[in-house]
């Protein structure tokens, strides 16, 4: 069983342009959770024991995060989210993170059976 997921979280979401009131994507909600929100509860409920969410973009929303899963959910910043990419933001990790794991996108749904 896997223990440990990445969740990429530090872009600016800007093809949204305003519809994200300046949240990152996967803040945004669609119904009573946001996206990463599900995703972390899923995940947990698989089993993952650790969680890395790599912030980058009003990294604050994620830290707040950490509040409501301390036992499972750590963020790390891309400083660089502005001229970087996902696998900058990936490469983040590469001292923190022990293969195998999960590789998830914050702002994209997941069934819980995938």
């Amino acid at each position: 069983m896997t223990k440990e997921a990445v969740i990429l979280a530090a872009g600016q979401g800007l093809r949204l342009g305003t519809h994200a009131d300046n949240k990152p994507k996967g803040c945004l909600k669609l119904g009573d959770l946001s996206i990463i929100e599900e995703s972390v509860e899923k995940l947990i409920n698989i089993g993952v024991e650790t969680i890395w969410v790599v912030t980058g973009f009003q990294s604050q929303y994620f830290d707040q995060l950490v509040d409501r899963f301390p036992d499972h959910l750590k963020t790390v910043r891309n400083k660089s989210y502005k001229i970087s990419g996902s696998m900058y933001s990936l490469a983040q990790m590469s001292e923190l993170i022990n293969p195998p794991f999960l590789l998830l996108e914050s702002d994209i749904i997941y069934e819980f059976r995938a």
